[in-house]
């Protein structure tokens, strides 16, 4: 059978992606295998905070043209999802 280890740290991985025509366009439709970093989901998830209260990262993605672009990621949650948001960063 198998068995649950209540000392494992949770795994907080992507859902789905929501991006408008221009940015699907411009750079990607879907985040494929995107994991969320587990410093950020307990920095999220700890008690107290609030669904404003949210974690910003620069990160890279690759594009679906291959390049690499650099992302500005919020993250923040309502206590039972972890959201992003992600936003280009200026060049």
């Amino acid at each position: 059978g198998s068995r649950v280890d209540p000392d494992a740290q949770p795994v907080w991985s992507k859902k789905y992606t929501i991006a408008s025509v221009p940015f699907r366009t411009k750079y990607f439709s879907d985040l494929h295998s995107a994991v969320i970093p587990p410093d950020v989901a307990a920095q999220v998830l700890a008690p107290g905070r609030d669904i404003a209260d949210s974690v910003t990262h620069e990160v890279t993605i690759k594009t679906a043209a291959g390049i690499d672009a650099r992302f500005r990621a919020e993250f923040f949650s309502n206590t039972y999802s972890i959201f992003c948001l992600l936003r280009p960063t200026a060049n």
